[in-house]
């Protein structure tokens, strides 16, 4: 039992990873509202990829070369000290994506996810100093806030999503604690963190 437990939380650690989840807040985004992205080349589709890569396969693909070159010891940036360099290199790129983002005349609640994204790994720099926040908590806690914000965004049926999402931001906050990848107040700094830099953007869309 306790290693199908194990399975299960690292299948959900590697199926809602940070770098991803962004990705997923634009896919809720394009779910609530597909004719406010009408406009867009493929209905709207076409911002999914656009996103992916530049928010996860090129710092994906950046930390793999920083692995090579020993910059850092593992993919899993286990201590705080190695998290220094691929927090500068993904906030380059989060940065690159708003500003990609927003030359697509989206709908402003998209500038806002993307911005906040930008935030809250800068926040998270910052606290790296003093404390090992959890990425994975602060991702989740961004895709929620999106969620919430997309429920009076929405002109599709959307209570489920909405459910599915907060669920499953919760059930990353257990992962990291099962998996004892993260303490509690890690955990705990990391949603503050998330929710924070989503709520600073807010003053600048």
């Amino acid at each position: 039992m306790n290693k199908v437990l194990k399975y299960f939380f690292q299948s959900i650690a590697y199926i809602f990873h940070p770098l991803l989840l962004p990705t997923y807040a634009a896919i809720v985004l394009l779910l609530a509202n597909p004719y406010a992205f009408a406009h867009i080349k493929g209905g709207g589709l076409g911002i999914i990829p656009l996103v992916f890569i530049l928010t996860f396969f090129f710092p994906v693909f950046t930390l793999f070369l920083m692995k090579k070159l020993n910059f850092v010891d593992d993919y899993y940036l286990t201590s705080q000290k190695q998290r220094f360099m691929p927090y500068i290199a993904i906030l380059i790129f989060y940065i690159w994506a708003y500003l990609v983002v927003r030359k697509q005349y989206l709908p402003p609640i998209m500038n806002w996810m993307m911005l906040g994204s930008c935030l809250a790994i800068s926040f998270a720099f910052i606290v790296n100093t003093f404390l090992k926040i959890s990425i994975h908590a602060l991702g989740a806690a961004c895709l929620a806030a999106v969620a919430i914000a997309a429920y009076s965004f929405a002109l599709q049926p959307f209570n489920a999503i909405l459910i599915i999402v907060l669920l499953a931001c919760g059930l990353v906050g257990s992962c990291r604690l099962y998996l004892k990848a993260h303490v509690t107040e890690e955990v705990y700094a990391g949603y503050m963190v998330g929710f924070v830099g989503m709520m600073v953007a807010n003053w600048f869309v």
